[in-house]
């Protein structure tokens, strides 16, 4: 009986010191400091990512020739509207880049291949294309890559996949197989469990080292004014 009242009052310290960790995060999170601390490395992930994600259209054109896709004609429209969409989001993005903070443009990349992927997908099979499998890359990325609240990662996931969803619902023709649907759902949930796990980890993570770092930045402040101080007096 013992044994199980310390293990239980162990797992309520355990959650009670979670709760406050979660409730410093809240905290720190808000901090503009901490923000531009977590988005330092943002523009160099951008310029990655929309390489990858113009490189993965391109190799997809060619995949579905090589495959002898039907519907070529139309995938290389959709796919050169996408290009040349995602170009001049970048473009924006050098013009703007010292007015508008990179983190916008981060969004629009991401919400712009997930408004062309289910497009691409609708030419492809639809439900049964192989290019849904894009959507779980574009959510590995937003939850591995992007620096932000893991609470803002998790809410714009789920806008990302009701996004390609509702669209790729209103494109296809084809009778709805719900065990394929299923399927994806059940891919796309636990990708979403996942990624928010990595997101809360990465958070806690950084904002740990961000108020350890700025904790040793004012004891070195102190000492500087201590050893000034003591300089002065001598």
């Amino acid at each position: 009986m013992k044994a199980i009242i310390q293990a239980s009052f162990r797992k309520m310290m355990m959650l009670s010191e979670l709760l406050e960790g979660f409730r410093k995060l809240k905290t720190v999170n808000r901090e503009e400091a901490f923000q531009t601390y977590r988005e330092q490395y943002l523009e160099l992930i951008f310029v990655v990512i929309t390489s990858f994600a113009l490189f993965d259209f391109l190799a997809g054109q060619l995949f579905d020739y090589l495959k002898g896709q039907p519907n070529l004609v139309q995938l290389l429209l959709v796919r050169a509207a996408f290009i040349g969409v995602v170009a001049a989001n970048f473009s924006v993005y050098l013009f703007l880049s010292n007015r508008v903070p990179v983190r916008w443009f981060v969004y629009s990349g991401f919400y712009l291949f997930t408004i062309f992927s289910p497009v691409v997908s609708s030419f492809t099979g639809g439900i049964t294309s192989p290019y849904w499998f894009e959507m779980i890359f574009v959510l590995v990325a937003w939850f591995m890559m992007i620096p932000f609240s893991y609470k803002k990662l998790g809410l714009h996931a789920i806008i990302l996949i009701t996004i390609y969803s509702s669209i790729l619902f209103l494109l296809i023709r084809q009778p709805i197989n719900w065990m394929v649907i299923l399927e994806h759902g059940s891919v796309f949930a636990a990708v979403f469990l996942l990624g928010m796990m990595v997101a809360i980890f990465n958070n806690l993570f950084s904002a740990s080292v961000f108020i350890s770092e700025q904790r040793i930045a004012k004891s070195e402040q102190r000492f500087r004014m201590f050893t000034q101080n003591s300089l002065d007096v001598v």
